[in-house]
């Protein structure tokens, strides 16, 4: 089973992605992140971006990609992780029985407890950290629209039976149960995350 995982920036994607690749075999991780960073840099003519409200040629490419490594993979699992795709491409990703879509979001923190916990985060990081170069206004400002995204992802997901994970509160703890409900799959047991 192929994993996409989408949500706002800071909201645990690329540690869950992680955590589940060195926790349960079989599986690689994809960043859409990398590969818009690298189709901008080797295919700026593209114009790829991901982020909007219409599928993109780098939405179907994708779509594509997917589909691809699922039938010739020989028994690899594949963990997308990124910013959420447009409505129409998550719902034919999530309808294909070999892929599963979660999302992860913080829509029940304040602006300010979502902003000092990402500064608390980055204090941690020993390099990189790419919000860790952004003004505070600004940060406070993206942790906002960050929020009210998360709020609309969420509504999206209960009414599309799509998984939603709140890591608004113990995020860690929150990603945990998520790869024990994949580890549970794994063992054919029914998946309930």
């Amino acid at each position: 089973m192929n994993l996409i995982i989408m949500g706002n920036s800071r909201s645990g994607k690329t540690m869950l992605a992680r955590q589940i690749c060195t926790t349960l075999p079989g599986y690689s991780l994809i960043s859409l992140d990398y590969l818009v960073m690298t189709f901008k840099k080797v295919f700026p003519d593209l114009k790829i971006d991901y982020y909007g409200k219409e599928e993109t040629i780098f939405t179907k490419f994708v779509e594509t990609y997917l589909d691809n490594c699922t039938y010739k993979s020989g028994g690899i699992n594949y963990i997308l992780e990124g910013a959420a795709f447009p409505e129409k491409v998550i719902e034919r990703l999530n309808a294909n029985p070999n892929n599963k879509v979660i999302f992860l979001g913080k829509p029940n923190l304040s602006p300010q407890e979502f902003f000092e916990e990402i500064r608390k985060y980055e204090n941690g990081l020993s390099t990189g950290g790419w919000t860790k170069k952004l003004d505070d206004k600004i940060l406070l400002s993206w942790c906002s629209d960050w929020i009210k995204k998360a709020k609309k992802q969420q509504k999206y997901c209960e009414q599309n039976n799509i998984l939603f994970f709140d890591t608004s509160y113990n995020q860690q703890e929150v990603l945990n149960k998520i790869i024990d409900g994949l580890a549970q799959k794994e063992q054919n047991k029914p998946l309930h995350l």
